[in-house]
């Protein structure tokens, strides 16, 4: 089956590949491979005694056409994604593949109406500003990828961009109950606005839209309205934003009512031998393990970046676990430096700190009379060792503390948490050629 899934695919590449793209408008081909090795004894989740380190290899796989004419752009990309061994078809002789693992990663079609108004359907990327709340999220090998209708509108100093989608479990002739983690609505309007050739300011609205449970139909609304500031004069780039929370939030069954903010900060000086970067992120939280009168001010990130901001050993991907709803408060500071042409080496330091203490990490043995919960280091190297082909490397290692230990349920002293990787990127496009 995966034999003929990606002979298919081949094909399919030939075939496109030899069109007569006069005729028919521009095609190109994309491809790309990134296979990344991995020793985690410590990734996502404190080392404990009695357990082991791994080495893992995963990989991505991407195989995309583009077209594009002066009234029509499409795109179809399909990706395989897996970890080194994970056949499920095997034998004594060798692996024989997996039941189709080969998954849709884009597939949309956009017609601009005017030069300035365009409209968008498919499944498609969906990255605003900072990626707070909508992203990409490429570090994962899957990325994220949205089913939606989108607009778009663009002139000289402003661009609008709005959106909608609505989601459904299957195709059935009335309405049935959907996944209560999956996000079933989504709808948002996007405004930038070129103030200068120094500033730029950006505004948003966001609604999405949850299920309380997988039997119940009724879809509760959460709404996210932000503003985004850039300030851009060489050598400085300062950059921040702020985005309040209300509406009806679900959790496991539970709806309260929303009202929770994120701040961020950022401020960067890139000279011609080095970058500093230093900035803070505020996450509010609850301060009590159950929120007073029905409301929560945990502030949810949505579909928003993880990775590229709190911290690259992924402790913080899910706020709820990681925090225990108490939010976060992220402090780092990061510093780059050139070595030979193409190749950089990073540095970067967080001080991770509770929101709100919640009341049952107040009152737990040793406390530290602190919000303080961790500190975590990253270093990494990036490298563009040939046209088309990308190096990344680096290791990360984290210094819990009190409040860290009782939320990962550790106890005394744990063996010392760090994680080092290797990924290398190979892309192509038929243009390039």
């Amino acid at each position: 089956m995966k034999n003929q899934n990606y002979s298919c695919l081949f094909l399919l590449a030939m075939i496109i590949g030899f069109l007569p793209t006069e005729s028919y408008g521009q095609f190109n081909i994309e491809a790309s491979i990134r296979p990344r090795v991995e020793y985690r004894y410590g990734y996502k989740e404190l080392a404990k005694n009695g357990t082991d380190p791994v080495l893992t290899t995963s990989q991505r796989t991407r195989l995309g056409a583009t077209y594009q004419s002066e009234k029509l752009k499409a795109k179809i990309s399909l990706q395989d994604v897996r970890v080194w061994g994970d056949e499920t078809q095997f034998s004594s002789t060798g692996v024989h593949g997996d039941v189709a693992s080969i998954d849709l990663a884009e597939a949309w079609l956009s017609f601009n109406i005017t030069e300035s108004f365009a409209l968008t359907a498919g499944r498609q990327v969906l990255s605003f500003d900072d990626e707070r709340l909508l992203a990409k999220r490429d570090w994962n090998q899957n990325a994220l990828f949205y089913d939606a209708v989108t607009m778009s509108f663009q002139s000289d100093k402003t661009n609008v961009r709005a959106g909608i989608s609505y989601n459904n479990q299957a195709d059935k002739g009335f309405m049935e109950p959907y996944d209560p983690v999956k996000m079933k609505s989504l709808g948002f309007l996007h405004l930038s606005q070129k103030i200068n050739s120094k500033i730029n300011a950006t505004v948003i609205t966001m609604f999405s839209g949850f299920t309380r449970s997988d039997t119940t139909l009724e879809v509760y609304l959460k709404g996210t309205s932000g503003i985004n500031l850039n300030f851009n004069s060489d050598p400085w780039k300062v950059f921040s934003s702020f985005y309040y929370q209300y509406g009806k939030d679900v959790n496991q069954g539970l709806v309260k009512t929303s009202s929770a903010y994120n701040f961020n900060l950022q401020a960067e000086f890139k000279a011609t031998y080095f970058m500093l970067q230093g900035g803070c992120s505020l996450l509010s939280g609850d301060k009590q393990s159950e929120a007073v009168n029905g409301t929560t001010h945990l502030f949810d990130v949505l579909y928003g970046a993880r990775h590229k901001y709190y911290g690259y050993l992924d402790y913080f991907n899910n706020l709820r676990k990681s925090t225990r709803n108490g939010g976060l408060n992220d402090f780092y500071a990061t510093i780059g430096v050139p070595i030979v042409p193409k190749v950089d080496v990073f540095g970067s330091c967080h001080a991770f700190y509770l929101n709100q203490v919640p009341s049952y990490l107040d009152n737990s043995s040793n406390a530290s009379g602190t919000s303080y919960l961790a500190s975590e280091f990253d270093f990494w190297l990036k490298a563009d060792v040939w046209k088309g082909i990308n190096i990344l490397t680096g290791y990360s290692f984290m210094l819990p503390g009190h409040h860290m230990k009782v939320i990962q349920n550790v106890s005394g002293d744990n063996p010392f948490s760090s994680w080092a990787w290797v990924m290398v990127t190979f892309s192509v496009k038929s243009k390039d050629l």
